[in-house]
């Protein structure tokens, strides 16, 4: 039997990216072919180069592909003045008009709370 504090040193291993802290309101839309065209709101928990974790009431579905809108900007502050540099490049993510882009693979619900935490795989830019 595996005991927690082992589970989790093995999750740490085959983590790729470090999280980093960043509690802000978001809103959300699902992409299609084009933006539906209603934001959903959300609550930042941390993000990291390669997701980020938020949670809100209304879930988007599994492997849906959202728009982002979280004031890249003030990330972009965020990591400079925490010194972040190294664990978060806010350059590699692919932003369009502000927002960040990514494919939602893992959903949790908190019964008690009526809230479900969102994790969502950041799309990168393609190396040039």
């Amino acid at each position: 039997m595996i005991d927690d504090q082992s589970q989790r040193q093995s999750n740490k291993e085959r983590r790729q990216f470090i999280r980093v802290p960043f509690q802000k309101n978001i809103t959300y839309s699902i992409c299609y072919n084009k933006f539906t065209p209603h934001s959903v709101e959300g609550n930042s928990k941390n993000i990291s180069g390669g997701g980020i974790l938020f949670k809100t009431k209304w879930p988007p579905p599994i492997m849906s592909v959202l728009s982002i809108n979280l004031d890249v900007y003030k990330l972009k502050d965020y990591v400079n003045k925490e010194n972040l540099q190294d664990k978060l490049d806010v350059n590699k993510l692919y932003m369009q008009n502000g927002k960040l882009y990514g494919e939602v693979v893992r959903i949790k619900e908190y019964p008690e709370s009526g809230y479900y935490d969102v994790a969502l795989q950041l799309i990168q830019k393609k190396d040039s």
